[in-house]
């Protein structure tokens, strides 16, 4: 019995680590030329109101992603100007946090007798029913942040590419690990900008 609730556990914890990969889309504006782009500077931030109750302000957060923008965009050449300076660019980020429930439904051939069950960990959920044939559902509740990078021109005005990176929020054993974290989902989710020139009727 050992054996299969070992088996169990690993197979849900790959499940888990599997909702933890950055899932990145990106949009643009195929009519623009993005080869006209060298300068660029980070956007205004935008205006929140007390309902926005979505929108994840950390300051500590916000920093990184500036680090890991600076970093990223410079490695793809990009130079990054004072505020207050023209720039061909303008780069604007925000996170929005939704909570969410992974469903994980295993086949259970052995079987333990009677039903029992426990729990660990914040959201976390385990549970399966009598022993026997069939199969036992797994139900784990979690936070879910999506990074959101704008570049736009004019400080904001005119969107010319969006891209988001969505992945479930877990804390860090270190600044340095929350840095390294970040890194990794904004070089994921800027892999795409440039976007390909539009290809030509």
């Amino acid at each position: 019995m050992r054996l299969i609730l070992s088996l169990l556990v690993i197979a849900l914890s790959f499940s888990l680590n599997a909702c933890n990969t950055v899932q990145v889309t990106s949009d643009w504006n195929s009519s623009f030329d993005f080869k006209t782009l060298k300068t660029w500077q980070f956007a205004s931030p935008p205006a929140q109101n007390k309902t926005q109750a979505t929108l994840y302000n950390d300051a500590l957060f916000d920093g990184r992603v500036k680090t890991a923008l600076d970093t990223t965009l410079g490695q793809k050449g990009y130079s990054q100007v004072l505020e207050g300076g023209g720039a061909d660019f303008y780069v604007a980020f925000f996170r929005v946090v939704d909570k969410k429930l992974s469903v994980t439904t295993m086949n259970n051939y052995y079987g333990y007798g009677p039903g029992w069950g426990w729990g660990y960990g914040d959201g976390m959920g385990w549970g399966w029913g009598s022993g026997g044939f069939g199969s036992q559902t797994f139900v784990n509740s979690y936070k879910q942040g999506t990074l959101i990078i704008d570049i736009t021109t004019d400080d904001g005005k005119n969107l010319l590419w969006r891209g988001t990176g969505s992945a479930r929020l877990e804390s860090s054993d270190s600044p340095e690990a929350a840095q390294k974290k970040i890194t990794n989902e904004v070089q994921k989710i800027l892999a795409k900008f440039p976007p390909p020139p539009a290809k030509k009727k």
